[in-house]
């Protein structure tokens, strides 16, 4: 799974190099499936459940699951959330970034970092012989504290979280972003999860778009999503998805 992890770190630290005003998001496919090809190993995302691509590129209120296509170019401004997985040998790697497209605004900023600082909580709470809800306490409560400290309300998409991860790329258990701590399995050495905070800068509610994948926020404020692959070991949580 480490293996796995590096060629999504990779993958993704190109497609970050790469990603600026008037690329477009097939573009950023196109690298990432060679990207990972290259590797010797296989998108966990293509073909799944009949998904096109090898990565979901989600821009503004797209929150997850967004089509890339050559017919969306990036802007000045935009915000564009990755997510990309690779299988090698067997085992998955899942992690998603959030990109800041030329110049973005100040609460476009601010709001990628808030999810990248409750993601970091998250994997500081996966720890052996605690509670699988103590990590989406963790992301709650910072997302709380960050956004007290932003001036603002951040809101935790709702219906969609993390999951366990290892020959498959979807395994139980679901892992919420929010909730009481102290529930759930007990997290136990050998474990993986894949922890991926979504936050937006409005409501937590969100649609579908007709193509049965891309997901919006319901009142098209801008969303961001930060995700890493993380193995429960006795020195606590391993990182498998950073370079």
């Amino acid at each position: 799974m480490r293996a796995a992890g590096l060629v999504v770190a990779q993958t993704l630290t190109r497609i970050a190099e790469y990603a600026k005003p008037g690329v477009s998001t097939g573009e950023l496919d196109e690298l990432a499936e060679q990207s990972i090809r290259s590797a010797g190993a296989v998108p966990s995302f293509k073909g799944y459940h009949g998904f096109p691509a090898s990565i979901c590129a989600s821009v503004n209120d797209q929150v997850v699951h967004g089509i890339p296509v050559h017919s969306q170019v990036l802007r000045d401004g935009d915000l564009a959330s990755i997510d990309c997985g690779a299988i090698l040998d067997g085992w998955h790697g899942d992690a998603a970034i959030t990109i800041e497209i030329g110049n973005v605004s100040p609460e476009a900023r601010q709001l990628s970092a808030a999810c990248q600082a409750a993601l970091d909580a998250g994997i500081a709470a996966a720890q052996p012989d605690g509670r699988l809800t103590d990590i989406s306490y963790a992301i709650e409560q910072t997302t709380m504290a960050v956004g007290t400290r932003d001036g603002r309300r951040y809101g935790i998409v709702a219906n969609y979280g993390g999951h366990g991860i290892g020959t498959s790329m979807h395994m139980d258990p679901y892992l919420p972003n929010q909730g009481r701590p102290g529930r759930g399995p007990r997290l136990r050495e050998g474990m993986a999860l894949a922890i991926e905070p979504m936050l937006t800068l409005g409501t937590e509610r969100t649609t579908e778009l007709d193509d049965e994948w891309t997901v919006v926020t319901a009142d098209g404020s801008h969303a961001a999503h930060w995700e890493h692959t993380v193995a429960i070991t006795s020195d606590g949580p391993w990182v498998l998805t950073t370079l």
